[in-house]
């Protein structure tokens, strides 16, 4: 009788549990078509409080052979990821104690910038025999933290979506009128009021020394879907930029204008008098149309290296008093973005080089390393799904 296989999955982010799900499902379907007697759990919090306690889940990965946690963003977050993988290597331990073959192998699917979760490392690191990376940078990091690793270069499911954008830079471009030789300029907003205040702030300040450009820029601020703040205060700094000849729109995102919104009214009365678009589009909508995205540790900039876009933070003190982390932003350490940290002059002279194909060279190189262009929707989970079948002999 042939030997029951049983697959254990387990993530609490948003990014590893939908990662993780994905592989899930398409596991059970071609176990289901190949006709392998398999088991497939997966325990996935996406984000929100697990169903089950972390000893419950991890219980289950007692008897598997073979077992995947994600790597989620905080060692609390990551409890039932860590009391999964701990119990799997007491497992294993105890085997190898016996002179035994351990049954079950452990693996780890990094979603991106895990230089900083050392604390996983240390729970688990030793017997980690495989793990699926997103990129290259990512492949050699994970080469050094885990010497016993076979490692395989994946992908991200979760970012795949970007590099196959639902708009197009003609479309976005023709929807706010602006000429194909005008530099637009998206710049994402984040949640905090007084982080988005002072970043629009720096920006305004940048732009108003636009005559050294070749066009009048046109500049889109789009309002992070969970903002709850009053739009009015982003307005009157928006309308500022009439004064110096730039065109703006605040353009909200589909969910700042349902009737749920603390701030629907608003936003609906800000339409009515036509003193912000009448379009509504999440910020990922309007990458395609953007020449630069000009932003403060707002993810959107991931999707903009996937499309490759320049992207530059912009650092106030404001944002480092809310998260002191973000000196060490990985995406800039990466070098698929720039930062600049609260110089108005040298955000401007940064927008000028970056709009100009030798001054975005080196970043669009280190995008293309960092941000893999699938071929195919659905191919980081093909190769997940793969590797899976490969080491588990299924």
């Amino acid at each position: 009788m042939p030997m029951r296989h049983k697959i254990v999955l387990v993530g609490h982010d948003k990014a590893p549990s939908v990662a993780l799900e994905m592989a899930g499902n398409r596991l059970r379907e071609e176990f289901a078509r190949d006709s392998v007697t398999a088991d497939v759990l997966t325990f996935c919090a996406h984000g929100a409080p697990p169903l089950d306690k972390p000893l419950r889940i991890a219980a289950e990965a007692l008897d598997a052979t073979f077992v995947v946690t994600g790597v989620s963003s905080s060692e609390e977050l990551a409890t039932e990821e860590i009391e999964t993988a701990r119990l799997t290597r007491a497992h294993i331990l105890k085997a190898r104690a016996k002179g035994e073959q351990p049954d079950v192998q452990y693996g780890v699917y990094l979603d991106t910038d895990m230089g900083n979760r050392d604390w996983f490392d240390d729970a688990v690191a030793d017997e980690v025999s495989f793990a699926f990376a997103p990129n290259a940078d990512e492949v050699m990091a994970a080469q050094k933290r885990y010497p016993k690793a076979r490692v395989f270069l994946t992908g991200n499911p979760l970012e795949e979506a970007a590099a196959f954008p639902v708009t197009t830079r003609e479309g976005i471009r023709a929807t706010f009128n602006v000429a194909d030789e005008q530099p637009l300029i998206l710049c994402p907003g984040g949640k905090d009021l007084h982080v988005n205040s002072e970043f629009l702030k720096g920006v305004a300040d940048a732009i108003r020394t636009h005559a050294v450009l070749r066009f009048d820029p046109f500049v889109i601020f789009s309002p992070h879907p969970g903002d709850q703040n009053d739009p009015e205060a982003y307005v009157e700094l928006l309308e500022d930029l009439y004064n110096y000849r730039v065109r703006w729109e605040l353009v909200a995102s589909p969910p700042l204008l349902d009737q749920k919104h603390t701030r629907h009214e608003k936003y609906a009365a800000l339409q009515n008098e036509r003193r912000i678009s009448d379009e509504v589009f999440p910020a990922s909508h309007l990458i395609p149309g953007a020449d630069i995205v000009v932003h403060s540790a707002s993810t959107i900039a991931k999707e903009a290296g996937y499309q490759r876009k320049p992207a530059v933070n912009y650092f106030t003190a404001a944002a480092f008093d809310r998260n002191p982390d973000l000196r060490q932003w990985p995406p800039v350490t990466r070098g698929v973005e720039e930062a600049v940290y609260e110089d108005p002059a040298a955000l401007t002279e940064t927008i000028q080089r970056l709009l100009t194909p030798e001054g975005f060279a080196p970043m669009r190189a280190r995008q293309e390393a960092v941000y893999l262009a699938p071929r195919y929707r659905g191919a980081a989970v093909e190769k997940i799904v793969a590797a899976i079948r490969e080491i588990a002999g299924v």
